[in-house]
């Protein structure tokens, strides 16, 4: 956990890209977003309350619509179970099982142009103590179990799939940067081997408390967050607090197979929780996006 790299928070996230041939059988992609409690069209607004916490889909998508999914009641508790994703058929769909679930490094793609599958969601479970208090990246130095595995089946789609659009009303109770609650997105990246990679960046608006980037592929099985990419933290690697980030992964990104960007939330401290829109362009232009919500 201490390497620049990556660390144990997120060594279950990965599979090591190796068959190649179709993996047979069934597997669970994102279902779509929790169903709306807000009226369409509008701006950022909390999702339904549960009890002292508040929904967990707070931010409304490009639609407008905000989901219902609910955090814990109080600090400490865990968050409610996500909706269960559901099942495809990975023969006859290989463009979704890759892009979509936690298959993607199963299925050679043959695809001519870059794509990447839309935002995925998954809570991470109930606050914790941290070993080092502190802002914006102590979070991170966190090594317990609080991961979702890579086959986990509550892999939902984000409020946004192209931007995350996730705000909500912290149910922090304290300040100080002691505790944290994490949550979870990523989104899996196609390249063809036959593009060449001057720049794949990614960029965070709307970040409160702080967030952490860990990108995987068959070079960096066990994930790699890299200091040298934008701003960092030298025990932590790629993270940031409130505010915009940039960073530059073209030095790690693999051509030629599904590559995973993990983008790890910390609410530290009241009285908001926001990751309202992470960007991935690639030379410069968006990525067209797969949908993965059914």
């Amino acid at each position: 956990m201490r390497c620049p790299g990556a660390h144990a928070l997120f060594a279950l996230l990965c599979f090591a890209p190796t068959q190649a041939g179709l993996l047979g059988g069934c597997v669970r992609v994102p279902a779509k977003k929790p169903s709306a409690v807000g009226g369409a069209g509008g701006g950022s607004v909390p999702g339904t309350a549960g009890g002292g916490g508040a929904g967990a889909g707070g931010a409304l998508g490009a639609g407008g619509n905000a989901g219902s999914a609910r955090e814990g009641d109080a600090a400490g508790e865990t968050p409610d179970a996500a909706p269960t994703s559901p099942v495809i058929d990975c023969n006859a769909e290989p463009e979704r099982c890759a892009l979509c679930s936690g298959n993607y490094a199963s299925i050679p793609l043959t695809l001519t142009e870059p794509v990447r599958g839309g935002w995925q969601y998954n809570p991470g479970g109930p606050y914790v103590d941290l070993p080092v208090p502190g802002y914006p990246c102590a979070a991170f130095l966190y090594d317990g179990d609080v991961q979702p595995k890579p086959d986990d089946d509550h892999w939902v789609a984000a409020p946004n799939g192209e931007s995350i659009g996730f705000s909500m009303l912290s149910s922090m109770v304290e300040s100080g940067y002691r505790k944290a609650q994490f949550r979870f997105f990523r989104t899996l990246v196609f390249i063809p081997s036959t593009v060449a990679v001057d720049s794949f960046q990614v960029a965070a608006q709307g970040v409160d408390d702080s967030l952490h980037i860990v990108l995987y592929n068959s070079k960096h099985p066990d994930g790699v967050s890299p200091t040298d990419a934008g701003p960092s933290d030298p025990a932590v690697g790629a993270c940031a607090g409130n505010g915009a980030s940039t960073w530059d992964f073209k030095s790690y990104i693999q051509p030629g197979e599904v590559n995973v960007v993990l983008v790890v939330h910390a609410d530290m401290s009241p009285a908001i929780s926001s990751l309202q829109s992470v960007q991935i362009t690639l030379n410069g232009a968006a990525i067209p996006l797969f949908d993965c919500s059914l």
